[in-house]
């Protein structure tokens, strides 16, 4: 049995709000009271102006603070003399200011140390950037646009002389894997961030940065982790080849097409496996490249790497000048030597 109670008299008085129904068995275990609480009633918490405005003054102040912690986040563009971190011979900060400011800013002196190279051969001259210009910026504005601020860390931009690392905190977004990540599944962790950067035509919401830099690099530039996300560009042509100190710097070229690196690999080649070859071109490029540099960039192991070293050391080729840790390698381009 269902009683409906379209009007009640209790306390306080008549409830003229919307009809409800209640069941038999409830009225009756009520001692048939039917002063009871209309459900669609709004309750309305009225509290005091003073203690409202003390809260509304509180979350001003949080948000406040938050937005100066974030402009204290410097933002590192670091420079070091070889592969390793040991010796870093520059390093310049960017904040403490808009966030905007601060991106446009590390964006400008990428584009500086950013060398375009430029080969002077027959019939005509080339010019190559060190890195892809397009997934470079991608990268760059990724890793500060999709920061975790909340580990306390700012994204590192560190140019080595063989590569560039872009290093942002927080890793993949919640609910996000290396599937999605890769497809170009955009989730953007920091909305507010997002929302201004889309406004501002700095970025898209379309998940295309990733796919632009697959396009160049692959997914073996992205190194993914709990804590960070890491993108590894590798040089084009490897700083410790270059001469001049310019942005555009001079590589010469012979008339037939073939580098002074080729020429000299071609010469030895005879008889050579295809990664011992690959190997020798590395090494003549960067004599300081390590074992796990080399297998990341010819696609095999370093077990693999360590064999052909010894391959190649057997035949005369190849040579270790100094310690494992601060020497270099030596391509024996007279096999008397």
């Amino acid at each position: 049995m269902i009683i409906e109670t379209p009007l009640l008299i209790g306390e306080r008085g008549f409830s003229r709000g919307h009809a409800w129904k209640l069941p038999a068995k409830e009225i009756a275990a009520r001692n048939y009271n039917l002063d009871c609480k209309n459900p669609h009633e709004v309750v309305v918490n009225h509290r005091y102006p003073e203690v409202l405005m003390q809260e509304y003054l509180e979350i001003a102040r949080q948000l406040a603070a938050a937005q100066t912690a974030l402009k204290q986040e410097l933002m590192q563009v670091a420079k070091y003399a070889d592969t390793t971190r040991v010796n870093l011979i520059e390093n310049r900060d960017f904040g403490k200011c808009s966030l905007v400011k601060a991106l446009k800013g590390i964006l400008d002196r990428m584009a500086v140390e950013n060398t375009i190279f430029t080969k002077i051969g027959y019939p005509l001259r080339k010019e190559q950037e060190m890195i892809d210009s397009t997934a470079m910026r991608e990268a760059v504005v990724n890793a500060v646009v999709h920061n975790d601020y909340s580990y306390g860390g700012a994204p590192k931009f560190e140019f080595f002389s063989d590569r560039l690392e872009i290093t942002s905190m927080g890793g993949l977004p919640y609910g996000v894997d290396s599937e999605d990540f890769f497809s170009g599944f955009s989730v953007p962790r920091n909305k507010e961030i997002m929302r201004v950067s889309r406004d501002l035509e700095i970025v898209e919401q379309l998940g295309s940065g990733i796919p632009r830099i697959l396009k160049t690099y692959g997914r073996e530039a992205f190194e993914i982790r709990k804590s960070l996300l890491r993108v590894v560009f590798h040089y084009t042509i490897p700083v410790s080849r270059v001469k001049n100190t310019s942005q555009q710097a001079v590589i010469p070229e012979k008339a037939s097409g073939k580098t002074l690196v080729d020429g000299l690999v071609a010469r030895l080649a005879d008889g050579l496996a295809e990664s011992q070859r690959l190997m020798l071109e590395l090494i003549a490029e960067n004599p300081r490249i390590s074992k796990r540099a080399m297998a990341e960039k010819i696609g095999i192991s370093t077990t693999a790497i360590d064999k052909n070293i010894a391959a190649l050391k057997t035949k005369g080729l190849l040579t270790r000048i100094g310690s494992n840790k601060s020497g270099h390698w030596k391509v024996v381009a007279d096999r008397h030597e």
